[in-house]
């Protein structure tokens, strides 16, 4: 059985492929077939091809995993940089507070001036939630650790209206990368 996250996005996207011709790509190493007709996806500009990955589905996933551990580390290294203060059980780990998490996101006014103005409210209502959900599983309630700033930064974007989707399609665009996305 496919992922529920796959599942999901063939249904959003309308792929349709029989358990034969999955199992024919996937032995071929090739990637899913294109959006059946009435899908979101109309295909390549007219005039172009569609690129598709020439990895097999299996390096791709080790390579997208090895990319996120490396973002993940320097994400933590921003995350240690902004954060003011430590858990006083556990000096070593840090804790972002509000004032923390506001400065975290202050350059964005220099990029992007509109969402920044729209992202303050949205920031301590994420903040809130966050505390909160942390403080009911571990009892810390004096600032956000580590993972619970990454729950918050997966929430922000939604917010913010900087779809994954989009993050991965720009960053792939400006390393031109190998792939079209689906």
């Amino acid at each position: 059985r496919p992922p529920a996250a796959l599942t999901e996005e063939r249904f959003a996207r309308g792929w349709r492929m029989t358990p034969a011709a999955a199992l024919d790509a996937a032995e071929a190493g090739e990637a899913p077939a294109a959006p059946a007709p009435g899908g979101h996806d109309d295909g390549p500009a007219p005039g172009r091809r569609r690129r598709r990955c020439a990895a097999p589905p299996g390096e791709v996933m080790l390579t997208t995993a090895a990319a996120m551990r490396e973002c993940e580390q320097d994400l933590r290294a921003f995350f240690i940089k902004a954060s003011s203060s430590t858990l006083p059980e556990a000096p070593q780990e840090q804790l972002m507070d509000r004032q923390d998490l506001h400065g975290f996101f202050a350059d964005l006014q220099l990029v992007e001036p509109v969402r920044h103005k729209k992202a303050k409210d949205a920031l301590d209502l994420r903040y809130d939630e966050a505390l909160a959900l942390q403080a009911d599983q571990t009892k810390i309630d004096s600032g956000l650790l580590f993972w619970s700033f990454k729950a918050l930064l997966n929430n922000i974007v939604g917010d913010m209206r900087l779809g994954w989707g989009s993050l991965v399609r720009r960053t792939i665009q400006k390393a031109g990368g190998a792939c079209d996305s689906p």
